[in-house]
């Protein structure tokens, strides 16, 4: 089970060699159905009866594969990550939300 120090190595990391690195792939571990790792989540409860098959990539939380972090420090971190190397990172991600967001509301 990976730790906030680990996430924070990470990050320290990053930011240690920004100045070396392109481009970077931060993805969030995501158990998918015949897994070990889905059965892992199955017997410690963190799959529940109702799941979002829509957000099944490792770019988003799907289902917390991780017992010793919460899901809104695992996106902080991640976040920071990217918006270190590339400013442009945190605009694209709010407008993203933003037409999200917006979606919903023309579908209501």
């Amino acid at each position: 089970n990976e730790t906030i120090d680990d996430l924070l190595s990470t990050y320290h990391f990053i930011k240690k060699n920004r100045k070396h690195l392109f481009a970077i792939g931060l993805h969030i571990t995501t158990p998918f159905p015949g897994t070990e790792l889905w059965d892992w989540c199955e017997k410690h409860n963190l799959i529940t009866g109702k799941i979002d098959w829509s957000k099944f990539n490792t770019g988003q939380i799907s289902i917390l594969a991780c017992l010793s972090i919460e899901p809104k420090i695992i996106e902080k971190i991640r976040l920071k990550c990217y918006c270190m190397l590339n400013p442009n990172y945190l605009f694209k991600a709010i407008s993203n939300k933003i037409r999200k967001s917006l979606k919903r509301l023309v579908k209501w």
